[in-house]
Parts: C-alpha cells; sequence; structure tokens
C-alpha cells in the first residue's frame, strides 16, 4: 500500500530524475532528445501528480513575473554559452597539445599542395574551435542552460579530476610497461636463426 507521503516524495523525485536525463543528453549535445525528455516528463508529471490542478492556478497567479524570469533565463543562458564555449576550446587545446604530433605527421603525408597547415587544421579537424561550425552545439548550451550546467558541474570536474590523477600517474605507469618488456629490449636476430 503507498501511504500519502510516499506518493508526495514520489512526484517529487520525477522531476529530478527528468533532469538528470535531461542534463545527459544536453551534455552529449542531444537537443532534440532533451526536449523529448522534457515534453514526456512535463506531460506524466501533469497528468499523474497530485499538483497538477495547481499548476494552472501558479501559472495564472504569476503571469505578470513571466516575462522578467524569460528575460533572466536569457540572459543567464547567453552568459553560460560564453562560459561553456571557453570550457570548450580549453579542452580541445588540451586535445591538440596531445595530439600535435600525430597531427603534424597526417599534414605532411596528406596535405594538400597549396594549403597552409593552419588551413587544413582547421577544415579537417576544428582546430581552434570556430564558433560557426558550432553554432547548434552553442545553442544547445544557452537554451539549456540549467541542465548543461548541472552536466558540466559533474562530468567535467570528474573528467578533470582523472585526466589529473592521469597526469601525475603517467610516469609510474610508463615505468610499468618498460618494466614488463625490459627483457624484450635486446632483440638478437643471431639468437632467432639459431633456434
Amino acid at each position: 500500500m503507498i501511504y500519502p507521503i510516499e506518493l508526495f516524495w514520489l512526484w517529487l523525485s520525477w522531476p529530478l530524475v527528468v533532469a538528470i536525463v535531461i542534463a545527459w543528453e544536453v551534455h552529449d549535445d542531444s537537443s532534440f532528445a532533451a526536449f523529448f525528455t522534457l515534453i514526456v516528463g512535463t506531460i506524466v508529471f501533469i497528468l499523474f501528480s497530485p499538483f497538477a490542478p495547481d499548476t494552472g492556478r501558479w501559472i495564472w497567479a504569476y503571469r505578470g513575473q513571466i516575462p522578467i524570469a524569460a528575460a533572466i533565463y536569457f540572459a543567464v543562458g547567453s552568459g553560460w554559452g560564453v562560459i561553456k564555449w571557453q570550457l570548450y576550446v580549453l579542452r580541445k587545446a588540451r586535445e591538440y597539445g596531445h595530439r600535435m604530433v600525430s597531427l603534424r605527421k597526417e599534414f605532411t603525408q596528406w596535405g594538400e599542395s597549396g594549403v597552409s597547415y593552419t588551413e587544413w587544421l582547421s577544415a579537417r579537424h576544428d582546430f581552434p574551435p570556430s564558433p560557426s561550425k558550432n553554432r547548434s552545439r552553442i545553442v544547445t548550451w544557452m537554451v539549456w542552460w540549467p541542465f548543461s550546467f548541472l552536466g558540466s558541474l559533474f562530468s567535467d570536474l570528474i573528467r578533470r579530476g582523472f585526466d589529473w590523477i592521469y597526469d601525475e600517474l603517467a610516469t609510474l605507469l610508463g615505468y610499468l610497461s618498460r618494466r614488463a618488456f625490459r627483457s624484450f629490449d635486446e632483440f638478437n636476430v643471431e639468437d632467432l636463426k639459431s633456434k
């Protein structure tokens, strides 16, 4: 048997679950999936929620503040878009730093004549990232800023934490690899011929 207090907490947790799913979808730059989840989540919440009759009254009672809230939402979303773009560009710069040598080799092997390395890099790999090529991504961050913020807060912090741990452990990991393969370092062709 479900008691009223359990029903109350169940319906308070539903928006939280929907918010987490939307945050994950926005973090993966899936704006359509986030919109679909929001619509389905809202419909289910309104249809089956014990709070449904109060929703319309609440909107009517605060109708004067809706334009102000919308203006604040757009302003904060625009600011978050700039912050998120900066975080994205910094991540791409770190990625470029790790791939710089292999990208230069690729350019010398496959680069077209008459095209500079910078032009080739921009066309093939979006380095440095261009806002015009990432318009959809930036608008998604702005429109869904509360969920993008949540996704960034958890995912980016966790990723940065493990990137830092990896950087700290890279020397140890390299040592362990070299140690495991040290007996193969002194390869002698004559040993193979005698066997």
